[in-house]
């Protein structure tokens, strides 16, 4: 197994200072979360924002896909909110057929 660790620092406007800058720059140096707004390596992250149910996927399927390989796209989708054209799709998918998350039986999910 080989190993590669390259630098991969982001720059966001609105974390200097923030009581999780640390920490936001320890997941986005990852790519476990990338932050919203602007370019790849620069932008905003909007540290006191909520978590949405598609973010919460995606951080759990990005953190599986590091030990696992890569989450392949789903046929099947169980949530008719869901936009399945866009980057969190196949984690959403992914994330329902293991259980993470479960619907409320109308199409509309419920995280766990």
């Amino acid at each position: 197994v080989t190993v590669s660790m390259v630098q991969n620092n982001r720059k966001f406007t609105d974390i200097a200072g923030h009581w999780a800058e640390e920490c936001i720059h320890f997941v986005t140096e990852r790519e476990i979360i990338i932050g919203t707004g602007g370019g790849i390596f620069e932008g905003t992250f909007f540290p006191d924002t909520g978590m949405t149910r598609a973010m919460f996927a995606t951080v759990i399927g990005r953190l599986y896909e590091r030990s696992y390989g890569e989450i392949e796209m789903s046929d099947k989708h169980n949530f008719s909110d869901c936009d399945h054209d866009c980057g969190y799709d196949k984690y959403i998918d992914w994330a329902s057929e293991n259980g993470i998350i479960k619907g409320y039986g109308d199409g509309r999910p419920c995280l766990l």
